[in-house]
């Protein structure tokens, strides 16, 4: 499920309950739900939604409030003011606020406002892909020196004596000669 389908989901559902089938209303439920359905992580109850400001999902990072908010970001805010609770919301598609709140609005709800004072903003973090193993390049030609073997010079580039005989049209492998140039 990505983030647009969740949010149809979440405003169809009308409240949510976290994925054990506990909390419904709750704003962390809707979080908890987002994270199960969108990313498969099953997070359990980090109690208030200030707590989710320290107590970081797996796959998340914390990063400064104030940051530039993206769509998926989960943010914590509201718990500034008097030691309350808090409440969290995740950024929609559209840069509004996905929440439930409870004791509010009852329901699910995407507002085009909300609060700057948020205290928290917890990212995906999208894993950087391995870098690709880039082969070493190999000389295209070999010049032989004194001591050298047809063998001894296919082991050292991966190839077979055999090979090397049939890439230089070789009539007696045991004549090759200092300074002779081959191709590999």
């Amino acid at each position: 499920m990505n983030l647009q389908e969740f949010e149809n989901w979440a405003v169809a559902q009308k409240q949510v309950c976290n994925p054990n089938g506990t909390e419904k209303g709750q704003c962390v439920s809707l979080v908890q739900e987002y994270l199960f359905k969108v990313f498969g992580i099953s997070e359990q109850s980090h109690g208030n939604a200030k707590d989710w400001a320290n107590s970081i999902p797996t796959g998340f990072a914390k990063l400064a409030a104030k940051t530039a908010l993206q769509a998926g970001d989960i943010i914590v805010y509201g718990a500034n003011h008097g030691g309350g609770f808090g409440h969290i919301a995740i950024i929609d598609q559209n840069e509004e606020c996905l929440q439930q709140n409870y004791t509010i609005a009852l329901h699910v709800s995407v507002d085009k406002t909300f609060t700057k004072d948020y205290i928290a903003v917890l990212r995906h973090i999208i894993p950087t892909p391995a870098k690709p193993v880039i082969a070493p390049v190999v000389p295209k030609t070999y010049t032989v020196k004194s001591g050298d073997t047809l063998s001894k010079i296919a082991l050292e580039f991966n190839t077979t004596a055999a090979n090397l005989v049939a890439k230089n049209g070789i009539k007696n492998p045991s004549l090759i000669k200092p300074g002779q140039v081959l191709k590999i």
